[in-house]
């Protein structure tokens, strides 16, 4: 279990996640001087939404809630109570 998030997380560092100091490239990239072939601030964006995920689907001691129970939970339309529908 700790090697597979050791692989995990050394993979995350190394080639998905773009540093600043190489910005926007990740090491990976910069040791291999592989060119930049997109759109630097789409790459940004999917980065940071992927961080943020992961981070809300990390578990943790204070939080128990997981990926399942935020996506789970969000109220719809059908959900709400009938004193928060939109009148017509």
């Amino acid at each position: 279990m700790l090697d597979d998030y050791l692989k995990w997380v050394v993979e995350d560092y190394n080639m998905i996640r773009p540093h600043y100091k190489h910005r926007p490239r990740t090491p990976y990239e910069v040791y291999f001087d592989i060119p930049l072939d997109f759109d630097v601030r789409e790459r940004v964006k999917k980065a940071i939404k992927q961080r943020v995920n992961n981070n809300k689907c990390a578990g943790c001691k204070q939080c128990t809630m997981g990926c399942k129970q935020l996506t789970k939970n969000k109220p719809t339309p059908k959900k709400l109570r009938p004193d928060m529908k939109k009148k017509t």
